[in-house]
C-alpha cells in the first residue's frame, strides 16, 4: 500500500511539472510571435499572395494559428498579471532573472518566469500536502512537503538548465555552416550587414534568430560591439572567437572575405577536436559497465564450476 501511494505522489508530481513545462514552453516563442506578426500581416498584400500561390484554405488556417497565438499570449499576459499583483518580486531579483534569461537563449520576461516559478511551488506544496495526508507522523508529513515545495520551485531553473545547453550547442553545431554562407554572400559583392541577414533568412534555428538579433541591435549601435555583447552572452567559444576576429578586422580595414574563411576553417577545426574528446571520454565510459556487469559474470561463470569440486575436497 505504501508503494501505490508513492507512486500516485510521484504521478502527481511529474504532471504537475510537466504541466508547468508545457506552458513555459509555450511562453518561449512568446517575443517572437509578437515580432513577427506586425510583420506578416504587413505582407500580406494580394500581389504577393498571388505570387506565393497563398489559397484560401491557407489563409484561413495562417489566420487561425496567428489568432490562437495571441490567445494564448494573452492567457499568459493575465496570468502573469495575477501573480504579480499578489506575489510581486523584487526589482533585483527581476534584474537578475532578466539577465539568466538573456544569458540562456530565452526571450521570456522577468515577470513570466516569476510567475512560473510561483506556481510551480503552488503546484508542489499542493503535492506534498496531498501526499502529507498518507504519511504516518509529523515529522514525515513535513518533509514530504517541504521536499515537494523546493522541488516545484526549482522545475523552472531545470528547464532553463536544459534550454541553455540545447541553445548553447545549437549555435555551435549550426556556426561553421553559417560563416560559409556569410563567405558566399561577401564574395558576391554583399555587406557584412547584408550577409548577416541572409543568414537568419536562409537558415533555421537558435543562429538564425542570434544574427537577426543582431542586425536589429546594429541599427541602433556599433554592429562589432552588438556581436560581441551576443558573444559574451552565449558562452560559446568558437562564437566569441568569431565576434572578436571581426570586430578587430572591422576596426582595423582587414578584408572581411579573409578573415570570414579563416574563421569558418577554425570553428570547423575547434568542433572536430570537440568530437575528438568526446570520443576518446567514450572509451573510458564505456569501460565502466564492462567492469562492473560483464566482468563480475564472466568471473562466476569461470569459478561456478569449480565451487562443488571445492567443497568436496574441503567437506
Amino acid at each position: 500500500m505504501d508503494l501505490f501511494v508513492y507512486l500516485i505522489i510521484v504521478g502527481f508530481s511529474m504532471g504537475a511539472g510537466l504541466l508547468v513545462l508545457g506552458l513555459l514552453g509555450r511562453a518561449v516563442p512568446e517575443a517572437r510571435v509578437q515580432e513577427a506578426e506586425p510583420a506578416a500581416v504587413a505582407s500580406d498584400s494580394v500581389s504577393e499572395q498571388l505570387r506565393r500561390g497563398f489559397t484560401r484554405t491557407g489563409r484561413r488556417r495562417r489566420m487561425s494559428a496567428a489568432e490562437k497565438a495571441r490567445r494564448q499570449q494573452e492567457q499568459l499576459a493575465m496570468l502573469t498579471m495575477l501573480v504579480n499583483r499578489f506575489i510581486p518580486s523584487s526589482e533585483d531579483n527581476r534584474a537578475a532573472d532578466r539577465d539568466w534569461l538573456v544569458h540562456s537563449g530565452l526571450k521570456i520576461p522577468p515577470q513570466t518566469f516569476w510567475a512560473f516559478r510561483v506556481l510551480c511551488t503552488g503546484a508542489g506544496a499542493v503535492v506534498g500536502v496531498y501526499g502529507a495526508t498518507y504519511m504516518n507522523g509529523l515529522g514525515p508529513s513535513a518533509a514530504m512537503i517541504l521536499l515537494c515545495i523546493v522541488l516545484g520551485s526549482q522545475v523552472p531553473t531545470f528547464y532553463v538548465f536544459s534550454h541553455r545547453a540545447k541553445w548553447r550547442a545549437e549555435l555551435d553545431r549550426s556556426l561553421p555552416d553559417a560563416l560559409d554562407l556569410m563567405t558566399v554572400a561577401v564574395s558576391a559583392g554583399t555587406t557584412l550587414e547584408a550577409s548577416l541577414r541572409i543568414v537568419s533568412e536562409r537558415m533555421d534555428g537558435a543562429l538564425a534568430q542570434a544574427f537577426a538579433d543582431i542586425v536589429e541591435e546594429s541599427r541602433y549601435g556599433s554592429r562589432g560591439r552588438a556581436l560581441v555583447e551576443f558573444a559574451r552572452r552565449s558562452g560559446v567559444p568558437s562564437f566569441q572567437i568569431f565576434a572578436a576576429s571581426l570586430a578587430q578586422a572591422e576596426a582595423a580595414g582587414a578584408p572581411l572575405l579573409d578573415v570570414l574563411k579563416e574563421q569558418a576553417a577554425n570553428a570547423r577545426t575547434l568542433r572536430r577536436l570537440e568530437l575528438e574528446q568526446k570520443a576518446n571520454e567514450l572509451q573510458i565510459k564505456v569501460m565502466l559497465p564492462m567492469i562492473g556487469c560483464i566482468f563480475p559474470v564472466l568471473i562466476i561463470m569461470l569459478v561456478a564450476p569449480l565451487v562443488p569440486l571445492l567443497m568436496d575436497m574441503f567437506g
